[in-house]
C-alpha cells in the first residue's frame, strides 16, 4: 500500500476468505491492505461455460519474459497484465491458432501480477511473480 514505509517485511499472510494481506516488518509494524476480488492463487473461471479454455504461465516466478500456453484452440484470445492497483500494464492480442505466446516482462517492476485472459464472455485470471 501507499502508506506502507520501505523496509524489511519478514512474513506475509493472506487472510484466503477476508482476502487480506498482511505484513509484518522487522522492528517497525504490521500492515495490512484489502485486496481487490481481481486476485486469485488458481485459475478460475469467472463465466460460465460449458467448455472452459485453461492457461498456464512458464515460468512464474518470471524474470524478463513468460510464455502462456492456453490448453485449447481459441479465437481472438486477449490476454491483459495488472499491476496491483488494478491497472492494467499490458495487453496482447493471440490470433487464431496460437496456442503459446511469449508475454515480455521487462518493462515491468518486480511484484505481484494478475494475468487475465478473455475470449468472448470467458475470462481466466491467474496470479503472475515477477522477479
Amino acid at each position: 500500500g501507499a502508506k506502507m514505509p520501505a523496509v524489511v517485511v519478514s512474513t506475509l499472510n493472506l487472510a484466503v476468505n477476508s482476502r487480506v494481506l498482511y505484513a509484518a516488518t522487522y522492528g517497525r509494524s504490521m500492515y495490512k491492505i484489502l485486496l481487490p476480488t481481481l486476485y486469485t492463487n488458481t485459475i478460475v473461471a469467472e463465466a460460465a461455460s460449458k467448455n472452459p479454455f485453461e492457461f498456464t504461465l512458464s515460468p512464474n516466478p518470471a524474470k524478463g519474459f513468460t510464455m502462456l500456453q492456453v490448453n485449447q484452440n481459441i479465437s481472438g484470445l486477449t490476454v491483459y497484465v495488472y499491476e496491483p492497483s488494478g491497472k492494467r500494464v499490458l495487453m496482447q492480442n493471440l490470433a487464431k491458432g496460437i496456442m503459446q505466446q511469449r508475454i515480455n516482462l521487462q518493462s515491468l517492476k518486480s511484484g505481484l501480477y494478475t494475468v487475465a485472459c478473455m475470449e468472448g464472455n470467458k475470462k481466466m485470471s491467474s496470479t503472475l511473480w515477477v522477479q
